[in-house]
């Protein structure tokens, strides 16, 4: 999956770059899922999240994206903490990297390959579901919130619908997309 979104940035690049779309940007959430195997890739903001349920009828949320934002890379460095998220401007919630129309290459400036991707691996379970998100469901709704609406929803296309609702109630400035892939790996 990687090689492919590496293929689909060069394809993008030599197909629309212009003087026009000179730095016109965008978040990127991918997902592979085969022979059990899953690979989630991401730039920017766009989020993924792994929804396993559980033997009591939860749902175990796993984050499998990274944020490439001021913010995540505050937390790496350990400069700030989780809980401190409140006490810092919305600035530090700024993009460091996405995918960006420009004539630069990542992966030919000196920089390490994958410093504008993030790349998480991991084995499928039956019963999985895959949620991909652009950058403003998780900005307006926070976890809590999003879990609850999933937990009580009857099913997850309907829980899906869920989110998709509760984003414009809680004053969401940006537009979200969704994508849910339920398996049965």
């Amino acid at each position: 999956l990687p090689a492919l979104v590496r293929r689909a940035r060069q394809d993008w690049r030599a197909r629309y770059l212009k003087p026009r779309t000179q730095g016109a940007a965008c978040t990127l959430a991918s997902l592979l899922l085969a022979d059990g195997q899953v690979c989630a890739v991401n730039s920017g903001d766009a989020r993924i999240w792994r929804l396993r349920p559980q033997a009591d009828g939860s749902v175990q949320w796993l984050q499998l994206s990274r944020d490439h934002t001021a913010w995540q890379q505050m937390l790496d460095d350990g400069e700030a903490d989780a809980g401190q998220a409140d006490a810092y401007a919305s600035i530090y919630q700024g993009l460091l990297r996405c995918l960006v129309l420009d004539a630069d290459d990542p992966d030919e400036d000196g920089a390490a390959p994958d410093d504008w991707l993030h790349i998480w691996h991991g084995q499928g379970a039956p019963g999985d579901a895959y949620l991909l998100a652009t950058d403003g469901l998780h900005g307006a709704l926070p976890e809590e919130q999003m879990q609850a609406a999933w937990q009580a929803a009857p099913s997850p296309h309907a829980a899906l619908h869920a989110l998709h609702r509760a984003y414009p109630r809680a004053g969401a400035q940006d537009d979200v997309s969704m994508v849910l892939l339920h398996t049965d790996v």
